[in-house]
């Protein structure tokens, strides 16, 4: 269990003012912009404080997330934020294989709306308990997925990376198996470095010279004093071999004889070298049609699979399309220094698409757009025709996957909440008001100037005016 997977349950289950803390009292998690609204602008960095010192100056008063630690029990009751607005606020200890707290998850709902809280606190418990007895170990930092399967894989994959066995890991072009081979690396805590090798890039001729070394004068050309290979380079950390299936036959051979004996010859040398060092190794390639075609040999297949792990394309995890590109052009936004914002249309064309890059094909989409785009708004119009040609010509297969999200353990509507930022800010930019918006989006006023006042930052009172 984690941080980032809690916060999703209690979205999926349309809670708002979500609070995270740890054991004690300090905050890991917030809807900060909820809170913002409340205090007038007040308070507005919440990550980071102890729940004990904002009970003191009665922001939260009285807090429950005190009371929980304290009594080591969910709870529900009224307290209220900077003493003018009464909520009703919900939470619950999480505690660890000791029975400690080890985080306090709460929520707040206004008290006109709160109907359902008792049966929305016992669907959380129900949705957290599903997964934490399948999911109680770390994650793999900085690899996350709102895809319930590919979440539960990650842990397993994190498990078994202090164990120093080989790895294969299985997926197509551009979805992120040398980051993911990175991150085992860092989680290992093996003292050496993390040495990356693309096999396809490798002449055959040059493949073990580059693997193992060689010696002075071991063929015409050769450096003085020789060179160490890339595996000896790896020696006390991890080797990388990406696309190991473009490897011929008789270096595979060799490959498989250093994985038994765990050391290396040099070319032109005669003494061998004890090595220690983790292969993780990886292709976009049907690795056992390779082995049924001749190409790979299966001995080697056996010996590198001893944990395999295939990474599911894009198109299978749409849920994570969204949050995905979010988070890509923040990172654009943060290098550029310039706050871009999507288009509501360039979401919904994001999801219709199938991806067949990938993540590295989303990068490359989104970088393009930030680059010719005129403004902060990535609009539609930055897209490639052929990039909307393919999403609005989808395949029935492709139209039969989406419609499988409805029924299968996804929540429809919390993918669908990643769009209300771009949503409203086109509205806002469209008809100018509060009240127009609220009658164009059939939603009330006030919510209508709360979102703008999320979402736009623009002045709260000029919007509540106009």
């Amino acid at each position: 269990m984690n941080e980032d997977l809690i916060m999703y349950l209690l979205k999926q289950l349309g809670c708002q003012g979500i609070i995270l803390t740890d054991e004690k009292g300090i905050i890991l998690r917030a809807e900060e912009d909820f809170f913002c609204e409340m205090m007038c602008g007040e308070e507005k960095k919440l990550v980071g404080k102890s729940i004990y010192l904002l009970e003191k100056d009665r922001v939260f008063f009285p807090s429950i997330t005190v009371k929980i630690i304290e009594e080591k029990k969910k709870m529900i009751f009224a307290h209220s934020i900077k003493k003018s607005h009464s909520i009703v606020a919900e939470g619950f200890p999480i505690f660890d294989e000791n029975g400690n707290i080890k985080w306090v998850a709460s929520f707040t709902r206004d008290t006109v709306s709160n109907t359902h809280t008792i049966h929305l606190y016992d669907d959380l418990l129900t949705r957290y308990e599903n997964i934490r007895s399948t999911v109680d170990y770390p994650p793999i930092e900085d690899f996350f997925t709102y895809n319930i399967d590919f979440e539960k894989k990650l842990h397993e994959l994190s498990r078994i990376a202090s164990y120093d066995v080989t790895i294969l890991l299985l997926g197509d072009t551009g979805t992120g198996k040398s980051l993911l081979a990175r991150k085992i690396h860092n989680l290992s805590g093996k003292i050496g470095q993390f040495i990356e090798v693309n096999c396809g890039t490798i002449a055959e001729t040059l493949i073990d010279s580059e693997l193992y070394g060689y010696e002075k004068g071991a063929f015409t050309g050769a450096q003085n004093d020789g060179k160490i290979g890339l595996i000896e380079m790896a020696n006390k950390g991890t080797l990388f071999l990406d696309e190991i299936s473009e490897l011929s036959l008789s270096a595979q051979v060799k490959l498989l004889e250093f994985l038994q004996e765990k050391r290396v010859r040099k070319v032109g040398g005669v003494k061998y070298k004890e090595i220690d060092c983790r292969i993780i190794a990886a292709t976009n390639k049907n690795i056992k049609e390779e082995v049924k075609a001749g190409r790979f040999r299966e001995d080697l297949f056996y010996r590198l699979s001893t944990a395999l792990f295939e990474i599911p394309s894009l198109h299978k995890r749409y849920e994570d399309i969204v949050p995905l590109a979010k988070k890509i052009l923040k990172s654009y936004s943060e290098q550029y220094n310039k706050e871009f914002t999507f288009e509501y249309g360039v979401l919904q064309l994001f999801l219709m698409y199938p991806w067949p890059g990938n993540i590295r094909e989303l990068e490359n989409i989104i970088h393009r757009m930030v680059l010719i785009s005129e403004s902060s708004i990535i609009s539609q119009k930055l897209l490639p025709e052929n990039f909307i040609d393919t999403a609005n010509n989808i395949d029935s297969e492709h139209l039969i996957d989406l419609a499988k999200l409805e029924f299968e353990d996804i929540d429809y509507k919390t993918m669908f909440e990643n769009f209300e930022e771009a949503f409203f800010k086109d509205a806002y930019r469209k008809y100018g008001s509060s009240v127009k918006v609220s009658k164009a989006v059939k939603i009330s006023q006030s919510t209508a100037a709360r979102k703008i006042k999320k979402y736009v930052k623009e002045n709260y009172m000029d919007i509540l005016e106009d």
